[in-house]
């Protein structure tokens, strides 16, 4: 997490950003199939989605819970000049009081994404029930949705990965740069407690070439 506070994570942002027509065109598709207009990004780091979507003509509203992350962001808005992209909207905003830090349209936003596997940043709590922070933050990010609207989570299965013990699929966020994934597992007294994922990029002049 404090890698995304710092900013740190921006410095290999784009191996992450970089995304495939495959991707943009699954979203698309999912976005125009139920008719949506308007979308909130509740985990739009420096708004590589939020940018597409507004090409395309949606309403967006753009939310992160980093500063680096959101001013990045409005970097990026800044530098387009079309007169669409004065209708992007980007806000800081945190899961945990997300009602209180956006204002939704209406009932609710037509659809709402957190894309990026980013649910997992959320941290868990000591006790009993050590999801209590999930619970709250998945309750204010569907609260946002309008009745009918949808909700679209990127999400590794990590109880899978932690009872099977296979590897991921070698793809990460749909993009071209990523070399290879290492997993490896963290155990506790013998039990699978932890997923750990190494992001291998290749060399600096290899991504030059790829862009």
């Amino acid at each position: 997490m404090d890698q995304y506070a710092d900013g740190h994570i921006l410095s290999i942002w784009d191996c992450f950003g970089k995304k495939t027509e495959e991707s943009k065109t699954w979203l698309l598709d999912i976005l125009r199939k139920h008719g949506c207009k308007t979308v909130l990004d509740v985990a739009c780091g420096p708004g590589t989605e939020s940018e597409m979507l507004v090409e395309e003509g949606f309403t967006v509203l753009s939310s992160d819970a980093s500063d680096a992350m959101i001013t990045t962001a409005k970097r990026n808005r800044a530098a387009r000049k079309e007169a669409i992209f004065s209708t992007w909207e980007i806000k800081l905003a945190n899961w945990l009081t997300l009602p209180e830090d956006i204002q939704k349209p209406g009932e609710g936003f037509d659809a709402v994404i957190c894309l990026g596997n980013s649910l997992p940043h959320m941290p868990l709590t000591d006790g009993p029930d050590h999801l209590q922070l999930y619970k709250i933050a998945l309750k204010n990010i569907i609260s946002m949705v309008r009745p009918g609207g949808i909700l679209i989570f990127d999400h590794r299965n990590f109880d899978y990965i932690l009872k099977t013990g296979e590897p991921i699929l070698n793809t990460v966020y749909c993009n071209t740069l990523t070399k290879r994934i290492e997993q490896s597992i963290d155990y506790e007294k013998g039990v699978p407690k932890v997923v750990i994922l190494n992001y291998i990029f290749p060399p600096d002049d290899q991504k030059q070439q790829q862009r």
